[in-house]
C-alpha cells in the first residue's frame, strides 16, 4: 500500500484594523476529495499543489481533508472558523489513521479570527489530536507570517515562501514535501529554532528583489546549501497590520540535530538582520499624494508610469473605499489618471443603468466612515458585471477614469483593466492602483517597456507604511519603528518533538 500524506489548509491574512470582518461568501471550501479539483483550477496560486505534485511523484497516496481559502479582509467571523474547526474534524475522523505516513497543511501564519486568540494553533492543535508524535507535521506560511510560539512547538517543519512578490507559492509546497521526506527518513525528530527579532515590517519594505532583504535571502539559501544539519530556513517578515503578540519578523530554521555552532549561526544572521532594521524602510521608492501628482504632470516623462496607493491596498487586508488621492487630483486639477479601482456600492448603483449620461454622485467611505468624501460630477462610459468586481462602472471625472465597483478587486494583473477598453500600457495615462508593491503580472509588464517606473504612494489607511498611525493594544514593546530606541532583545525559541526545549531573549 502507498504511504499516504494528510493535506488541507486554511489561507487567510486578516487585517485587524480593517473595522469589516472578511465576507463569508468570499470563502472557498473544498472537502475531502473536491480538494482535488480545487487544486486543478488553483494550481499555480497553492502550495497543496506543489505539495501534490511532489508527493505522487513518488509515488505517495494523499489524504485530503479540508482546504479554505479567502481573499485578504478584516478579520475572519467566528462563525466561519468554527464551522471550518467542525469539518475539519468530521474530514480528520474519516481518515484511516493507522495508515497515514505525515501531515503537510498549508496556513497564512498571520490569521486572526474574532474572539479567537491564536486561531492557527489550535487548528495545528486539532491535527495533532489525531495525528500525535512521531508522525511528522509540516506547515507551509506565506512570508509574512508570524506564528506563535505555541504553534511552533507542535509542528515538525515550517516553510515559507522566499520571494515577495510572491513568486514561488508552488515551489514552497514542493520544499514542504522534500522536507517531509526527510523526516520520514530518519527515525530522529526535528529541531525548530527560531529567532523573533522586535521588528514590524510592511511588506513593501521587504521585497526580495531589494536590499537588504536580498542579500538575506541569499544568506538563507546558503544556510540551507551549506549545513548539512539544515533541513530548510525561512525569513518571516511578519503582517504589521494585526494587532497581535506575535506580529514581529522572525528567523525559523528546520534543523536535524540542535547544537551550539548552529544556533550561533542563527543568532549572528538574526542580528545581522536586526542591524540593517533602518535600510528595510529606505529600499523602496515612497512619493507622498503631492509629489506623485507632480510626477503625473511631468511633461517630460515619455514612458508608463505606475503609483500604488499603498495606504488602502486590498491585497494587504484594507478597505478600498478612500478618495485621499483623487480628492488631491481633482484638487490641484491634474487630469489623464486611471484609477483603478475604488469601491463605491452606492456610486454604482447610482449609475448603472445611465451609461452615456452625466451625473452627481458622492465617492469615498462607502464602507467604512472613514476617510475624505468628494461631490463630483461624472460621465458614465460603462458598465458590466463580472464575478470579480460585482457590478462595476467606468466613470470619467474631469478628465480622469475612475472604476467603481461593488467588490473589494485585488489588483493582481493588468488584464481586468483590458476590460474596459484601456490599454495597461498607454504611456499617455498614469494609473494609480489600489496596491503596494506590483504583483507579478504588473512587474513583468513594466520590466518589459524601456523607462516605465512605478512608486508607492503614503495615502492614508487600514494598510498604511506609517505604522505610527495604528493604535496597537497586543504587540510587544519596544517593537521598531514604533519606538527608536529599545532595550532591544531577540527572542529566542527551540522546539523538538512537542516540546519547547529553550526559550528566552537575547539582549541585543
Amino acid at each position: 500500500m502507498a504511504r499516504t500524506i494528510v493535506i488541507g489548509g486554511f489561507w487567510h491574512e486578516s487585517d485587524t484594523f480593517n473595522p469589516i470582518e472578511a465576507e463569508s461568501s468570499s470563502f472557498e471550501w473544498a472537502e475531502g476529495d473536491a480538494l482535488f479539483s480545487w487544486l486543478r483550477r488553483h494550481g499555480k496560486e497553492s502550495e497543496l499543489f506543489g505539495v501534490a505534485d511532489e508527493l505522487e511523484k513518488r509515488g505517495y497516496a494523499l489524504a485530503p481533508t479540508l482546504a479554505v481559502s479567502a481573499p485578504v479582509a478584516g478579520s475572519v467571523p467566528k462563525g466561519i472558523f468554527q464551522k471550518y474547526m467542525q469539518t475539519l474534524k468530521r474530514q480528520l475522523q474519516v481518515v484511516e489513521r493507522g495508515q497515514v505516513d505525515g501531515v503537510i497543511f498549508s496556513l497564512h501564519g498571520s490569521t486572526t479570527v474574532t474572539g479567537h486568540q491564536d486561531a492557527q494553533r489550535e487548528i495545528v492543535n486539532t491535527l495533532r489530536e489525531f495525528f500525535d508524535s512521531p508522525t511528522p507535521l509540516v506547515v507551509t506560511f506565506d512570508l509574512h507570517a508570524s506564528p506563535s510560539p505555541e504553534l511552533q512547538r507542535l509542528v515538525d517543519g515550517i516553510v515559507a515562501y522566499h520571494t515577495a512578490p510572491h513568486r514561488d507559492v508552488v515551489d514552497t509546497g514542493r520544499r514542504a514535501a522534500r522536507l517531509m521526506l526527510e523526516l520520514l527518513s530518519t527515525p530522529k525528530p526535528s529541531h525548530i529554532i527560531s529567532f523573533r527579532m522586535p521588528m514590524l515590517l510592511p511588506g513593501e519594505f521587504g521585497q526580495t528583489d531589494h536590499e537588504p532583504t536580498k542579500h538575506i535571502m541569499s544568506q538563507i539559501q546558503s544556510l540551507v546549501h551549506d549545513r548539512k544539519d539544515v533541513l530548510d530556513a525561512s525569513f518571516l517578515q511578519g503582517y504589521p497590520w494585526a494587532d497581535s503578540p506575535h506580529a514581529m519578523t522572525s528567523l525559523v530554521v528546520v534543523s536535524s540535530e540542535t547544537t551550539a555552532s548552529l544556533l550561533d549561526h542563527v543568532e549572528t544572521l538574526a542580528r545581522s538582520i536586526f542591524a540593517v532594521r533602518e535600510r528595510f524602510y529606505q529600499s523602496a521608492p515612497v512619493l507622498s499624494i503631492t509629489e506623485a501628482l507632480a510626477r503625473a504632470r511631468d511633461k517630460s516623462r515619455e514612458s508608463l508610469l505606475y503609483l500604488c496607493d499603498s495606504g488602502d491596498n486590498p491585497t494587504a487586508g484594507a478597505v478600498e473605499d478612500r478618495i485621499d488621492f483623487l480628492a488631491e487630483a481633482l484638487k490641484k486639477g491634474t487630469t489623464g489618471l486611471v484609477f483603478a479601482p475604488i469601491v463605491a456600492p452606492k456610486t454604482v448603483a447610482e449609475t448603472m443603468f445611465q451609461v452615456g449620461s452625466e451625473v452627481m454622485t458622492e465617492l469615498g467611505g462607502q464602507l467604512v466612515d472613514q476617510g475624505l468624501r468628494v461631490n463630483v460630477q461624472a460621465k458614465v462610459l460603462h458598465h458590466f458585471h463580472d464575478d470579480l468586481g460585482g457590478d462595476v462602472v467606468l466613470l470619467d471625472i474631469s478628465g480622469n477614469l475612475v472604476i467603481a465597483t461593488t467588490k473589494r478587486v485585488p489588483m493582481h494583473g493588468p488584464d481586468w483593466i483590458r476590460r474596459f477598453k484601456i490599454d495597461p500600457e498607454d504611456p499617455s495615462r498614469v494609473f494609480v492602483l489600489k496596491s503596494g508593491y506590483l504583483f507579478p503580472a504588473f512587474e513583468d509588464m513594466l520590466q518589459a517597456i524601456p523607462g516605465a517606473a512605478s512608486y508607492l504612494v503614503a495615502t492614508k489607511g487600514a494598510s498604511s507604511l506609517d505604522l505610527n498611525t495604528f493604535t496597537y493594544h497586543l504587540l510587544a514593546r519596544p517593537m521598531y519603528p514604533l519606538d527608536q530606541s529599545g532595550p532591544w532583545s531577540l527572542e529566542r525559541i527551540v522546539t523538538s518533538d512537542g516540546h519547547i526545549q529553550q526559550m528566552g531573549p537575547i539582549i541585543l
